[in-house]
């Protein structure tokens, strides 16, 4: 089969999560429904196709405040630095998403299969020279 997926998770019933992989030299795409379980759906479908590298663009570690000991109260507990670097949404901003998605990574390395996070904007902005601007994030 083939060797990596690109995944755009979306919101679990909304129908929004949809996979990109290229198979048989050819690029095929498929689309969670509308009120279906995407994480269900996702697993089943990653399980078919068994890609040995997949890449999400959803956050699958939290700020490096939560795995501090003794935890830092002057720590950012909201933003990573990558997610200051590339002004991206706070993991925990979109916490549910985050949860969701480090659970299905956790299940698929007990599977063999690796998981890496992307952030499709930053790629498109450095690859393809795009210029579009984020606002800035707070302090």
């Amino acid at each position: 089969m083939g060797q990596h997926m690109g995944i755009d998770y979306g919101s679990k019933l909304a129908g929004t999560t949809a996979v990109a992989m290229v198979k048989d030299n050819q690029l095929h795409l498929w689309q969670s429904q509308k009120g279906q379980d995407a994480d269900t759906w996702l697993l089943e479908l990653i399980r078919e196709l068994m890609p040995k590298v997949i890449y999400i663009d959803a956050p699958l570690t939290l700020p490096s405040a939560y795995y501090q000991t003794p935890q830092n109260p002057d720590a950012d507990f909201f933003y990573r630095q990558a997610d200051r670097e590339v002004r991206a949404m706070s993991p925990m901003f979109i916490g549910g998403l985050t949860a969701r998605a480090m659970k299905l990574r956790l299940k698929l390395a007990h599977e063999g299969i690796a998981m890496l996070e992307t952030y499709p904007s930053q790629a498109a902005k450095v690859l393809l020279n795009n210029t579009a601007k984020k606002k800035a994030l707070p302090p």
